[in-house]
């Protein structure tokens, strides 16, 4: 069977992974890492989850510091799909020898033929977020106010923004308007209230996904419509309200509104940079941008088909012409297929990328037996003397990262909805969180190393009676804090030793199967973007990452390990004590 495994299936497997598309995904991702750690600890900052902690850093500068905060982490963290498809196009470019700034460009600009412009459908609260419930707007509205009510209309949830107005009481819709001793009209005139703002959207231009300019939009149009509910409430005698007149004239108020803001953000009509689409959810469009870039620059380049500056001609110059033709042909290409796709389907190649890859292989991996699979391969292919997390890292993090940047979005929309920091996560996976993520794989894939081996190295420390497996121990002890396993791997060793191969893959099963099915049940939260670098001790990487129940999770997991290996740690230790002392009595 090992033979077979070495001979057969290994050779398939490295031939898969040295493929030059699997390569410049593997390096290219990596230019991704800083944008997403420095990005994730200002998501830390300004959604501390000690609550006096997040009033003290809200307090500063009157807000203004959580508004710097948060508008650091939309530039890094939020582009990460822009920098994959730069960072693919280079490195294909790179590897195959040719100079590689150009294809990044490249690769860069198709990506963003490929993504949809504002303008699009109109859209509706069947294709928004769900911030709120319709009984937690039942209950908000027993103490509505203005700013009550217009969160609902941020996080787009025209039902509950509707079912909160007509839920209300007088005295609620009589706080709502700042009016004493009208509560007959103030029913009347909030019932209109969901239902105008809704059709401010269906008459504005649409700004589809992008949240910043919807925000606005949405924002203005409930402001509207409730500046003239409140003046109907002031003016209007109870016996002299008209339903349809009332009604229309709330309808005219939220689209005047709506129009207002669409003037301001962009003039001339909601077109732009949608931003939806460069980080999580374009995060596979990205990598084939990044991938079609490359071979099609490099192939020309191979063909010699570029224009030639003479010699004298500075390099930056003659860089920049010999990317033209290339450019020219990719982008062309890139403009044609944007335009068969909205042609024939009316949606962008990005939107089909998503629907039809993306989705499949994030709903692969947030499942069970995905996540089993991602922890059996990695310690399967380490026993043969492949590096297993780079192997399965090559296909895997393209996932967990488009995870997490999705957690992110939707954490930061239920945050600007009302919701607490700890209702929003609560919240995550009824709007379409995932739990498989970067930051739950970095706390619980291979803590103290591949095979979580800690429990290992703990015997060969103190309880090894051989001297190799008390010197392999002292070296792996200070590594494996840091997650970095490699002396334990080839020293004691577990490649290619079958005795210690079952508790090799039945460690991190265990560690990730349980902390999935604790996260499915509830209680270990979703992640909501905050992650660390790999090499962050485990229950430290746990409590920044999650909290402290990941952070107990991992510390149960620790000691786990140590049971798990026990019985094969002493048979080995056992053969390797017998073997010194014969060569001792030779």
């Amino acid at each position: 069977m090992g033979d077979f495994i070495q001979t057969k299936v290994l050779p398939l497997f490295m031939r898969f992974v040295n493929t030059r598309g699997v390569r410049a995904i593997k390096d290219g991702m990596m230019f991704t890492m800083p944008l997403i750690i420095v990005g994730a600890v200002y998501l830390l900052l300004f959604q501390l989850p000690i609550q006096a902690a997040a009033d003290f850093v809200a307090s500063l500068g009157n807000g203004a510091v959580v508004s710097y905060l948060a508008h650091g982490y939309t530039s890094s963290f939020q582009i990460i799909a822009m920098v994959a498809a730069v960072g693919v196009g280079y490195t294909w470019a790179k590897n195959d020898g040719w100079e590689p700034l150009s294809a990044g460009i490249i690769a860069l600009a198709l990506f963003l033929i490929f993504i949809p412009d504002y303008v699009g459908a109109t859209f509706s609260a069947a294709g928004t977020v769900t911030a709120l419930d319709s009984e937690t707007a039942a209950q908000s509205a027993g103490s509505a106010t203005v700013d009550t009510l217009s969160k609902y209309v941020v996080s787009g949830n025209f039902e509950a923004l509707g079912e909160a107005a007509g839920a209300a009481t007088p005295e609620a819709l009589t706080k709502f308007a700042d009016i004493q001793g009208k509560e007959d009209k103030a029913d009347k005139v909030c019932e209109y209230i969901g239902a105008a703002v809704k059709t401010a959207a269906d008459a504005l231009p649409d700004p589809a996904d992008n949240a910043e300019l919807k925000t606005a939009v949405m924002e203005s149009a409930a402001s509207g419509a409730i500046a003239v509910a409140k003046t109907a409430i002031e003016t209007t005698d109870a016996s002299a309200i008209n339903a349809d007149e009332l009604a229309a004239a709330v309808n005219a108020g939220a689209v005047a509104g709506g129009q207002s803001a669409i003037n301001v953000y962009a003039p001339g009509g909601a077109t732009g940079l949608n931003k939806t689409w460069l980080a999580g959810q374009g995060m596979i469009g990205a990598m084939i941008a990044g991938m079609l870039a490359g071979l099609i620059y490099s192939a020309f380049m191979k063909k010699d088909i570029r224009i030639k500056m003479p010699e004298g001609v500075p390099d930056g110059v003659a860089a920049a012409f010999t990317g033209l033709i290339p450019a020219a042909v990719i982008l062309t290409g890139g403009v044609v297929v944007y335009g068969l796709c909205m042609g024939f389907g009316g949606v962008t190649p990005i939107e089909l990328i998503y629907k039809f890859i993306q989705s499949p292989l994030q709903g692969v991996g947030d499942t069970l037996p995905g996540v089993l699979l991602f922890e059996t391969l990695i310690p399967l292919l380490w026993f043969f003397g492949v590096h297993g997390a780079t192997v399965v890292g090559s296909v895997a993090q393209p996932i967990e990262l488009a995870n997490q940047a999705e957690n992110a979005a939707i954490f930061q929309r239920l945050v600007d909805g009302g919701m607490s920091r700890a209702d929003a996560i609560a919240a995550l996976p009824q709007n379409g969180g995932h739990i498989f993520t970067e930051a739950f794989c970095n706390c619980f894939q291979a803590i103290t190393g591949s095979g979580i081996t800690i429990g290992l190295v703990i015997f060969m420390v103190f309880f090894a009676k051989s001297a190799q497996m008390k010197q392999v121990g002292k070296l792996g002890l200070g590594c494996g804090i840091f997650n970095i396993n490699e002396p334990v791997l080839f020293g004691t060793p577990i490649v290619l030793n079958p005795k210690l191969l079952l508790p090799f893959v039945l460690a991190p099963i265990v560690s990730n199967g349980g902390a999935y099915i604790l996260t499915q049940i509830g209680f270990i939260p979703y992640t909501m973007g905050v992650t660390v670098p790999w090499t962050t001790p485990p229950i430290l990487s746990g409590l920044l990452c999650i909290g402290w129940q990941a952070a107990a999770w991992q510390a149960i997991t620790l000691v786990a390990s140590f049971f798990i290996y026990l019985p094969f740690a002493r048979s080995v230790d056992k053969d390797y004590l017998a073997m010194e002392e014969g060569q001792e009595a030779a």
